[in-house]
């Protein structure tokens, strides 16, 4: 069903046109020029039909020069070849357009200026200037409005390209990865909104690219997209929403290389829940170790060997629940440094009581020897702890009794840890605090007008994730020991119950899954609870 909006819409179309209108101040000591050039005349004039020239001509009463030409200006329907159009780099009282490309019968082509037309004095810009001719007897003059939206993110993304295709019995899906469309328009930086005129009649696939290397194609790899449900029948007095994703990147091994004497990296693509298996092929001798980790927050694999006595390395890298198997041989290089032990010890600043002590190191883990560590509160007083080695290897948790206030500091003696080339620490030493209660605030939140199962995702100022909550049911939540902040909340309705947001796919024919804001900032003051209510609309 063709998704419709109304005042959101109308709103932004009025403040578009009043931006438009509006006249910047003058600064004192005199006027300043504030007016943008003004058109004068066109060589064909502007709405010529019969159109059968390659030169155009357009005048202005000033001199002019062009503006970031190749992102703002919008030839609907795109043309095969680029015109040649000048000046370029200089001044002149009008634009010649020299067109390298044989047009289409009984079309009617606009040339869309955006706002890349400028005096030469003070660039003033006049915006949305077009050209319009016709190779028939007539213009086409239907018009189609929207907004496009980021599926995801709370700001929309600037100078999307909006596409209408044709449906005629060439139309197929994949044409969006092989042709240009019948219509192009596109977004400005100000707001998210799409206006098509000189339209013909017709149905059409309405879609939205953000069009990153300005092709007129859909690259999944590179663009996000968006696109309406069903096809639309101009002419028309709807306004239409389109969200934006990215799909997901389908998954893909990447060749592997030796980026130490010790160590392989096994980089992929892919869905971030899906992560590969790697099996060494290759025969070693028992004396030699290997370790494979996960790289956290990338996607990647590290495939460790000690000693690196080999010439080649055969590997099956393969992923059980796609069937998907890659082999790989990677050859010893010699030019490759060795890496060594570097232990850093996590927290930095003042802790929460939920957090503890953390040791990282740079290369995995062999041995432990807690008897050459020591954890005391206060200087003093000796607490007792637990050592868990994370199953990274990369990481070694200390886990201790800790409140509010408390001071600690902790000792590492050297040989408390062995890495898997026998190497171990220095001395460590380390102090750190936590801080009181009255140093955080707490956030209640209830949630109306959801249908379930949502995540409920607590966002800093920057919009990255705080904390994430999985919710099958109606339920009050507390987010608790927050430092003074402004937070963000949104909600994602979790449609195929998998608790993690999915993106939309264009041949498959699914939207991404919906994502609501609160409106409005939260702040959270020190020693300060919040209760808070979002009320989703649909």
């Amino acid at each position: 069903m063709l998704k419709k909006i109304q005042s959101f819409l109308i709103g932004c179309f009025l403040i578009l046109s009043f931006n438009q209108c509006a006249k910047r101040g003058s600064p004192t000591g005199g006027p300043k020029d504030e007016t943008p050039p003004v058109f004068i005349k066109a060589q064909p004039p502007i709405e010529t039909t019969n159109f059968n020239e390659t030169r155009i001509r357009i005048y202005f009463d000033e001199y002019i020069k062009l503006k970031n030409l190749k992102e703002q200006l919008i030839i609907s329907p795109p043309l095969e070849n680029d015109p040649v159009i000048s000046p370029q780099g200089s001044a002149s009282k009008f634009i010649q357009i020299d067109i390298e490309d044989t047009l289409k019968l009984n079309t009617t082509y606009s040339f869309n200026f955006g706002q890349s037309i400028a005096d030469n004095n003070e660039s003033n810009a006049l915006v949305n200037f077009q050209y319009v001719i016709s190779t028939g007897d007539y213009i086409d003059s239907l018009r189609l409005k929207g907004v496009v939206k980021d599926a995801v993110n709370r700001k929309a993304e600037e100078f999307v390209s909006v596409m209408l295709y044709k449906i005629d019995s060439s139309y197929t899906d994949s044409i969006v990865y092989q042709k240009p469309p019948t219509y192009l328009t596109n977004t400005l930086d100000s707001l998210p909104v799409f206006d098509f005129n000189y339209l013909s009649p017709g149905q059409y696939q309405l879609v939205a690219i953000k069009d990153e290397n300005s092709n007129n194609l859909f690259d999944p790899s590179l663009d996000k997209f968006g696109f309406l449900d069903e096809p639309i029948f101009i002419p028309t007095e709807d306004l239409f929403l389109i969200n934006l994703f990215k799909e997901a990147t389908p998954y893909a091994a990447v060749v592997p290389a030796q980026v130490s004497q010790q160590r392989i990296l096994f980089p992929y693509r892919g869905p971030k829940h899906i992560v590969p298996e790697i099996e060494l092929l290759t025969k070693l001798s028992d004396s030699i170790t290997t370790f494979t980790e996960k790289i956290k927050d990338k996607d990647s694999l590290q495939f460790w060997i000690h000693p690196p006595a080999f010439d080649s390395l055969q590997f099956l890298v393969r992923v059980p629940k796609l069937d998907q198997i890659d082999t790989f041989t990677v050859r010893k290089k010699s030019t490759v440094d060795l890496d060594s032990l570097t232990l850093s010890l996590k927290p930095n600043g003042s802790l929460k009581t939920t957090d503890h002590a953390v040791i990282e190191t740079s290369t995995p883990i062999a041995k432990i020897d807690s008897t050459l560590f020591s954890l005391f509160k206060f200087d003093s007083i000796p607490v007792e702890f637990e050592l868990e080695l994370d199953q990274t290897r990369r990481a070694l948790n200390v886990y201790y009794q800790r409140d509010f206030s408390d001071e600690f500091k902790l000792n590492l003696l050297p040989g408390a840890v062995e890495d898997i080339f026998g190497t171990s620490n220095d001395s460590i030493e380390k102090k750190y605090r936590y801080g009181q209660l009255e140093d955080y605030g707490t956030l209640q939140l209830s949630i109306e007008g959801a249908t379930y199962p949502i995540i409920v995702e607590l966002l800093d100022g920057k919009d990255e994730i705080v904390s994430a909550v999985n919710l099958d049911q109606k339920e009050p939540l507390t987010f608790d020991l927050l430092e003074p902040a402004t937070y963000g909340l949104r909600v994602i309705y979790d449609r195929n119950k998998n608790g993690r947001f999915d993106s939309g796919n264009w041949l498959l024919k699914t939207q991404a899954e919906e994502v609501k804001y609160f409106p409005d900032p939260i702040e959270v003051r020190a020693n300060w609870e919040i209760d808070q209510t979002f009320i989703i609309t649909n």
